[in-house]
Protein backbone atom coordinates (compact mmCIF):
# COMPACT_ATOMS: atom_id res chain seq x y z
CA UNK A 1 0.00 0.00 0.00
CA UNK A 2 2.85 2.34 0.92
CA UNK A 3 4.66 1.58 -2.32
CA UNK A 4 1.46 2.22 -4.28
CA UNK A 5 1.03 5.65 -2.65
CA UNK A 6 4.64 6.51 -3.39
CA UNK A 7 4.16 5.52 -7.04
CA UNK A 8 1.06 7.70 -7.32
CA UNK A 9 2.89 10.61 -5.68
CA UNK A 10 5.84 10.15 -8.05
CA UNK A 11 3.51 10.17 -11.07
CA UNK A 12 1.83 13.37 -9.83
CA UNK A 13 5.18 15.09 -9.30
CA UNK A 14 6.37 14.12 -12.80
CA UNK A 15 3.13 15.33 -14.35
CA UNK A 16 3.46 18.66 -12.52
CA UNK A 17 7.06 19.09 -13.64
CA UNK A 18 6.11 18.35 -17.25
CA UNK A 19 3.30 20.91 -17.03
CA UNK A 20 5.65 23.57 -15.66
CA UNK A 21 8.21 22.77 -18.36
CA UNK A 22 5.62 23.17 -21.12
CA UNK A 23 4.40 26.46 -19.67
CA UNK A 24 7.83 28.07 -19.61
CA UNK A 25 8.79 26.94 -23.09
CA UNK A 26 8.47 29.66 -25.78
CA UNK A 27 5.53 29.04 -28.10
CA UNK A 28 6.75 27.88 -31.48
CA UNK A 29 4.66 28.72 -34.53
CA UNK A 30 3.11 25.72 -36.24
CA UNK A 31 4.50 25.07 -39.69
CA UNK A 32 2.45 23.99 -42.65
CA UNK A 33 2.99 22.83 -46.19
CA UNK A 34 -0.32 23.40 -48.02
CA UNK A 35 -1.24 21.16 -50.93
CA UNK A 36 -2.89 24.16 -52.60
CA UNK A 37 -0.65 27.23 -52.52
CA UNK A 38 -2.68 30.45 -52.55
CA UNK A 39 -0.89 33.41 -54.13
CA UNK A 40 -2.33 36.87 -53.53
CA UNK A 41 -1.84 40.10 -55.50
CA UNK A 42 -3.25 43.61 -55.13
CA UNK A 43 -5.49 45.51 -57.57
CA UNK A 44 -2.90 47.74 -59.23
CA UNK A 45 -4.52 47.04 -62.63
CA UNK A 46 -7.80 45.55 -63.85
CA UNK A 47 -8.54 41.91 -62.98
CA UNK A 48 -8.27 40.92 -66.65
CA UNK A 49 -4.80 42.44 -66.92
CA UNK A 50 -3.70 40.88 -63.64
CA UNK A 51 -4.78 37.35 -64.62
CA UNK A 52 -3.00 37.68 -67.96
CA UNK A 53 0.09 39.05 -66.26
CA UNK A 54 0.43 36.44 -63.51
CA UNK A 55 -0.80 33.25 -65.22
CA UNK A 56 2.64 32.24 -66.59
CA UNK A 57 4.21 32.75 -63.14
CA UNK A 58 1.46 30.76 -61.41
CA UNK A 59 1.95 27.87 -63.87
CA UNK A 60 5.72 27.99 -63.32
CA UNK A 61 5.41 27.90 -59.53
CA UNK A 62 2.97 24.98 -59.79
CA UNK A 63 5.34 23.01 -62.02
CA UNK A 64 8.44 23.68 -59.93
CA UNK A 65 6.80 23.17 -56.52
CA UNK A 66 4.78 20.11 -57.61
CA UNK A 67 1.58 21.42 -56.12
CA UNK A 68 -1.61 23.19 -57.13
CA UNK A 69 -1.33 26.99 -57.11
CA UNK A 70 -4.31 29.37 -56.95
CA UNK A 71 -4.18 33.08 -57.83
CA UNK A 72 -6.18 35.33 -55.49
CA UNK A 73 -6.83 38.90 -56.67
CA UNK A 74 -7.78 41.07 -53.71
CA UNK A 75 -10.45 43.71 -54.22
CA UNK A 76 -8.35 46.25 -52.32
CA UNK A 77 -4.90 46.65 -50.82
CA UNK A 78 -6.52 46.48 -47.40
CA UNK A 79 -8.21 43.20 -48.26
CA UNK A 80 -4.90 41.72 -49.43
CA UNK A 81 -3.41 42.44 -45.99
CA UNK A 82 -6.51 41.05 -44.27
CA UNK A 83 -6.49 37.85 -46.33
CA UNK A 84 -2.84 37.35 -45.48
CA UNK A 85 -3.36 38.08 -41.78
CA UNK A 86 -6.23 35.55 -41.62
CA UNK A 87 -4.08 32.87 -43.28
CA UNK A 88 -6.13 32.73 -46.48
CA UNK A 89 -3.08 33.56 -48.58
CA UNK A 90 0.29 31.80 -48.32
CA UNK A 91 2.40 33.96 -50.65
CA UNK A 92 1.62 37.57 -51.54
CA UNK A 93 3.01 40.38 -53.65
CA UNK A 94 2.86 43.50 -51.52
CA UNK A 95 3.76 47.09 -52.15
CA UNK A 96 6.21 48.28 -49.49
CA UNK A 97 3.61 49.79 -47.17
CA UNK A 98 1.30 46.81 -47.55
CA UNK A 99 4.18 44.55 -46.57
CA UNK A 100 5.01 46.69 -43.55
CA UNK A 101 1.40 46.41 -42.36
CA UNK A 102 1.36 42.64 -42.98
CA UNK A 103 4.67 42.28 -41.14
CA UNK A 104 3.33 44.19 -38.15
CA UNK A 105 0.02 42.30 -38.08
CA UNK A 106 1.13 38.76 -38.85
CA UNK A 107 4.93 38.69 -39.08
CA UNK A 108 4.99 38.40 -42.87
CA UNK A 109 8.46 37.36 -44.05
CA UNK A 110 10.07 39.01 -47.10
CA UNK A 111 11.07 36.40 -49.66
CA UNK A 112 12.24 37.99 -52.93
CA UNK A 113 12.11 41.27 -54.86
CA UNK A 114 12.67 42.24 -58.45
CA UNK A 115 15.98 43.95 -59.06
CA UNK A 116 14.10 47.18 -59.90
CA UNK A 117 12.25 47.15 -56.57
CA UNK A 118 15.39 48.04 -54.66
CA UNK A 119 15.35 51.47 -56.35
CA UNK A 120 11.78 52.14 -57.40
CA UNK A 121 10.40 55.59 -58.28
CA UNK A 122 7.07 57.28 -58.98
CA UNK A 123 6.29 59.42 -62.01
CA UNK A 124 4.31 62.65 -62.11
CA UNK A 125 2.75 62.95 -65.55
CA UNK A 126 0.88 65.59 -67.53
CA UNK A 127 -0.55 65.43 -71.03
CA UNK A 128 1.91 66.25 -73.78
CA UNK A 129 0.14 69.51 -74.68
CA UNK A 130 0.23 70.82 -71.10
CA UNK A 131 2.06 74.14 -70.69
CA UNK A 132 3.44 73.05 -67.30
CA UNK A 133 7.19 72.46 -67.04
CA UNK A 134 7.46 71.78 -63.30
CA UNK A 135 5.26 70.93 -60.32
CA UNK A 136 4.97 74.58 -59.28
CA UNK A 137 3.28 75.37 -62.62
CA UNK A 138 0.32 73.19 -61.62
CA UNK A 139 -0.80 75.02 -58.47
CA UNK A 140 -4.58 75.31 -58.36
CA UNK A 141 -5.16 72.58 -60.96
CA UNK A 142 -6.63 69.07 -60.66
CA UNK A 143 -4.44 66.26 -59.31
CA UNK A 144 -4.90 62.50 -58.88
CA UNK A 145 -3.14 59.86 -56.84
CA UNK A 146 -3.86 56.19 -57.48
CA UNK A 147 -5.02 53.91 -54.68
CA UNK A 148 -4.89 55.43 -51.18
CA UNK A 149 -2.69 52.56 -49.95
CA UNK A 150 -0.48 52.28 -53.02
CA UNK A 151 3.19 52.85 -52.25
CA UNK A 152 4.07 54.14 -55.72
CA UNK A 153 0.69 55.69 -56.52
CA UNK A 154 0.10 57.63 -53.32
CA UNK A 155 2.20 57.19 -50.18
CA UNK A 156 5.69 57.86 -51.53
CA UNK A 157 4.55 60.57 -54.00
CA UNK A 158 2.81 62.32 -51.09
CA UNK A 159 5.91 61.93 -48.92
CA UNK A 160 8.23 63.42 -51.56
CA UNK A 161 5.83 66.25 -52.45
CA UNK A 162 6.10 67.35 -48.84
CA UNK A 163 9.79 66.59 -48.32
CA UNK A 164 11.13 68.14 -51.54
CA UNK A 165 8.49 70.65 -52.65
CA UNK A 166 6.85 71.45 -49.28
CA UNK A 167 3.48 70.74 -50.93
CA UNK A 168 0.36 69.52 -49.13
CA UNK A 169 -1.79 68.34 -52.07
CA UNK A 170 -5.14 69.23 -50.51
CA UNK A 171 -3.98 72.83 -50.00
CA UNK A 172 -2.00 73.19 -53.23
CA UNK A 173 -4.27 71.74 -55.92
CA UNK A 174 -7.89 72.65 -56.67
CA UNK A 175 -8.92 68.99 -56.23
CA UNK A 176 -7.27 65.71 -55.20
CA UNK A 177 -8.65 62.40 -56.49
CA UNK A 178 -7.87 58.74 -55.74
CA UNK A 179 -8.42 56.84 -58.96
CA UNK A 180 -7.69 53.29 -57.77
CA UNK A 181 -5.58 51.13 -60.16
CA UNK A 182 -2.62 52.75 -61.93
CA UNK A 183 -4.10 52.15 -65.38
CA UNK A 184 -7.26 54.01 -64.38
CA UNK A 185 -5.12 56.91 -63.12
CA UNK A 186 -3.55 57.20 -66.55
CA UNK A 187 -6.91 56.97 -68.33
CA UNK A 188 -8.23 59.79 -66.11
CA UNK A 189 -5.36 62.00 -67.29
CA UNK A 190 -5.85 61.11 -70.95
CA UNK A 191 -9.60 61.76 -70.65
CA UNK A 192 -9.01 65.22 -69.15
CA UNK A 193 -10.50 64.43 -65.77
CA UNK A 194 -7.30 65.69 -64.10
CA UNK A 195 -4.24 67.76 -65.04
CA UNK A 196 -1.51 65.87 -63.15
CA UNK A 197 -1.15 62.28 -61.88
CA UNK A 198 1.26 60.24 -59.75
CA UNK A 199 1.76 56.71 -61.10
CA UNK A 200 3.85 53.56 -61.23
CA UNK A 201 6.27 54.02 -64.19
CA UNK A 202 6.42 50.29 -64.94
CA UNK A 203 2.71 50.18 -65.68
CA UNK A 204 2.95 53.30 -67.86
CA UNK A 205 5.65 51.64 -69.97
CA UNK A 206 3.62 48.43 -70.22
CA UNK A 207 0.52 50.30 -71.37
CA UNK A 208 2.54 52.03 -74.07
CA UNK A 209 4.16 48.77 -75.17
CA UNK A 210 0.88 46.88 -75.51
CA UNK A 211 -0.90 49.78 -77.22
CA UNK A 212 -3.39 50.64 -74.48
CA UNK A 213 -2.24 54.28 -74.54
CA UNK A 214 -0.59 56.35 -77.32
CA UNK A 215 3.19 56.58 -77.09
CA UNK A 216 3.46 60.36 -77.32
CA UNK A 217 0.34 61.42 -75.42
CA UNK A 218 1.96 61.87 -72.00
CA UNK A 219 4.90 63.81 -70.62
CA UNK A 220 7.01 63.20 -67.51
CA UNK A 221 7.22 66.35 -65.41
CA UNK A 222 8.93 64.96 -62.30
CA UNK A 223 10.37 61.66 -61.03
CA UNK A 224 10.72 61.02 -57.31
CA UNK A 225 13.95 59.88 -55.65
CA UNK A 226 14.29 56.06 -55.41
CA UNK A 227 12.81 53.96 -52.62
CA UNK A 228 12.21 50.27 -51.81
CA UNK A 229 8.90 48.96 -53.09
CA UNK A 230 7.30 45.66 -54.14
CA UNK A 231 8.20 42.43 -52.35
CA UNK A 232 6.94 38.86 -52.39
CA UNK A 233 6.30 37.74 -48.80
CA UNK A 234 5.32 34.44 -47.19
CA UNK A 235 3.55 33.37 -44.03
CA UNK A 236 6.03 32.87 -41.19
CA UNK A 237 4.29 29.55 -40.41
CA UNK A 238 5.05 28.12 -43.84
CA UNK A 239 7.28 25.07 -43.83
CA UNK A 240 10.95 26.13 -44.07
CA UNK A 241 11.62 23.69 -46.88
CA UNK A 242 8.74 25.15 -48.86
CA UNK A 243 9.95 28.71 -48.20
CA UNK A 244 13.35 27.81 -49.58
CA UNK A 245 11.77 26.04 -52.53
CA UNK A 246 9.65 29.08 -53.39
CA UNK A 247 12.61 31.42 -53.07
CA UNK A 248 14.61 29.19 -55.40
CA UNK A 249 11.74 29.15 -57.92
CA UNK A 250 11.90 32.95 -58.22
CA UNK A 251 15.70 33.08 -58.18
CA UNK A 252 15.89 30.48 -60.96
CA UNK A 253 14.09 32.75 -63.43
CA UNK A 254 16.64 33.65 -66.09
CA UNK A 255 15.99 36.22 -68.85
CA UNK A 256 18.17 34.27 -71.32
CA UNK A 257 15.98 31.19 -70.86
CA UNK A 258 13.23 31.25 -73.47
CA UNK A 259 10.70 29.62 -71.14
CA UNK A 260 11.33 32.27 -68.47
CA UNK A 261 11.33 35.28 -70.79
CA UNK A 262 7.54 35.67 -70.88
CA UNK A 263 7.25 35.35 -67.10
CA UNK A 264 9.87 38.00 -66.44
CA UNK A 265 8.56 40.28 -69.17
CA UNK A 266 5.07 40.14 -67.65
CA UNK A 267 6.57 41.05 -64.31
CA UNK A 268 8.71 43.86 -65.81
CA UNK A 269 11.79 42.23 -64.36
CA UNK A 270 15.17 40.98 -65.46
CA UNK A 271 15.44 38.77 -62.39
CA UNK A 272 14.83 38.41 -58.66
CA UNK A 273 16.95 38.94 -55.54
CA UNK A 274 16.54 37.65 -51.97
CA UNK A 275 14.70 40.17 -49.80
CA UNK A 276 15.28 41.06 -46.15
CA UNK A 277 13.51 43.11 -43.50
CA UNK A 278 16.41 45.60 -43.29
CA UNK A 279 15.48 46.90 -46.74
CA UNK A 280 12.26 48.33 -45.29
CA UNK A 281 13.60 50.14 -42.22
CA UNK A 282 13.38 53.61 -43.81
CA UNK A 283 9.83 53.02 -45.02
CA UNK A 284 8.84 51.71 -41.59
CA UNK A 285 10.03 55.02 -40.16
CA UNK A 286 8.11 56.96 -42.82
CA UNK A 287 4.96 54.87 -42.28
CA UNK A 288 4.93 55.79 -38.60
CA UNK A 289 4.43 59.44 -39.58
CA UNK A 290 1.64 58.80 -42.11
CA UNK A 291 -2.01 57.90 -41.74
CA UNK A 292 -2.40 54.35 -43.09
CA UNK A 293 -6.00 53.80 -42.05
CA UNK A 294 -7.64 51.10 -44.14
CA UNK A 295 -9.86 52.28 -46.99
CA UNK A 296 -12.26 49.39 -47.70
CA UNK A 297 -13.26 50.86 -51.06
CA UNK A 298 -9.80 50.65 -52.63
Amino acid sequence: MLQSNRLILLILICASLIGVYLLVQPTQPETNSPTILRVGVGPDQSSTELRSRYSPLIDFIATESHREVELVIASSYGELVELFASGEIDLARFGAFGFITAHQLSDAEPLVMRDIDTRFTSWFLVKKNSSAEKISDLAGLRFSFGNRRSTSGHLMPRYFLDKIHQITPEKYFSSVRYSGPHDQTIYDLINNKVDLVAVNPIIVRKMIEDGRIPKNNLRLIWETPPYTDYVWAVQNTLNETLKTQLRDVFLSLDPVDGEHETILDNLSSSGFLPAGIDQFKLLMKISSTMNLVEDKTQ
